[in-house]
């Protein structure tokens, strides 16, 4: 029952855009040969239900530790069974125990090791994109979230990441979508670096992200859309899972760069005309985002990209329904991580006074 748990619905954590779903398929069927994987799977499962009440929370434990039973011996003396991509996997599986035990109200922290397990393990001459790859891709965007929740420079892990470049040259739509998660990356290291923000860095990064919005492909389009966010929640479909991540992580490039533009007056008349102009933008995007999330309650890392924009965003709202509205959805994200990882539900109804 616990493997099953993970494959339909832990699994779908890890393989968000990726078109081979490798975690529900390669990992779960390696599963049944290797120990370390088994009982890796057995482990999160185990505590994701505890959580949830739904399981002995002893269990997970006594789970993870069979796991690393296996798991630190075989590291230490480079098992030929556990290199590459199935090291990969284990170690984001265990990173994702880890980050379920957080206590509430702290955030989760990257991990060094994982970090350079991760590195390590990619394979340049290795064509396609593989398992190995796919966890670069999950840790990538872990890194992102917690650059958020810290506010401090991500690891630079897309240069090793296939389809990470940043460029505009035809490719399929997942190397699109890993392009502007890459993006991401460099947004926020020129927001959160100890380098000050120069407005040459600034306009580079501006000028690729509005280049990349151009010339993606237009099934990145919405297949149907009730508006663009300028008056409400809009309800927006969209193909698939990659397409979701494309229009989000673009928007958060959008939101942070139009907060962090050196270009914006620091006193004089025009500061206000310009602070309210980002703060219309902002609003904007931050519902564009979040109805999404609304309109398609499948892709539980979309929710969690919400719950950033929200937490980062949601004292510029003012109106009590939309207020009301992303306090659900912070919510919901929450509730799918079983973690209280944003915290900022209670410091909003603060600044809202509800």
């Amino acid at each position: 029952m616990l493997i099953c748990y993970f494959q339909n619905e832990l699994a779908t954590w890890f393989d968000f855009c990726d078109q081979s779903r490798h975690f529900a398929n390669q990992v779960v069927q390696a599963a049944s040969k290797h120990r370390i994987i088994f009982y890796a799977i057995m482990a999160v499962s185990a505590r994701h239900l505890a959580i949830l009440k739904k399981w002995d929370p002893l269990a997970a434990d006594r789970y993870q530790a069979k796991c690393l039973q296996h798991f630190i011996p075989a590291l230490a003396n480079r098992d030929p069974a556990l290199e590459g991509d199935f090291l990969c996997a284990v170690t984001l599986i265990l990173r994702l125990y880890d980050e379920m035990t957080v206590p509430a109200g702290e955030a989760p922290s990257g991990h060094v090791l994982d970090t350079g397990i991760l590195i390590r393990s990619q394979n340049p001459e290795a064509k396609g994109y593989s398992l190995c790859q796919a966890s670069l891709f999950v840790a990538i965007r872990q890194e992102i979230f917690i650059s958020f929740k810290t506010r401090k420079v991500p690891p630079p892990l897309s240069e090793y990441l296939d389809g990470g470049s940043r460029t505009i040259d035809p490719a399929d739509d997942f190397t699109w979508t890993r392009r502007i998660v890459a993006h991401t990356e460099d947004v926020l290291t020129f927001v959160y670096g100890s380098q000050s923000r120069s407005k040459e860095r600034w306009a580079e990064l501006k000028a690729y992200l509005d280049s990349w919005d151009q010339h993606r492909p237009s099934s990145f389009d919405a297949i149907w859309s009730s508006g663009n966010g300028e008056d409400g929640f809009p309800e927006m479909w969209f193909a698939n899972d990659c397409h979701v991540s494309g229009q989000q992580y673009s928007d958060i490039c959008h939101i942070l760069l139009a907060v962090h533009d050196p270009h914006i007056p620091i006193l004089g008349l025009d500061r206000l005309a310009a602070c309210v102009s980002v703060d219309h933008l902002i609003r904007k995007l931050v519902r564009r985002i979040c109805g999404i999330v609304l309109c398609d309650r499948r892709y539980v890392p979309a929710a969690t990209v919400a719950g950033m924009a929200i937490a980062m965003c949601g004292d510029r709202f003012t109106d009590r329904s939309e207020q009301e509205k992303l306090l659900g959805i912070l919510q919901g994200a929450e509730a799918h991580m079983t973690w209280s990882f944003l915290i900022a539900e209670d410091r909003l109804r603060s600044i809202w006074g509800i």
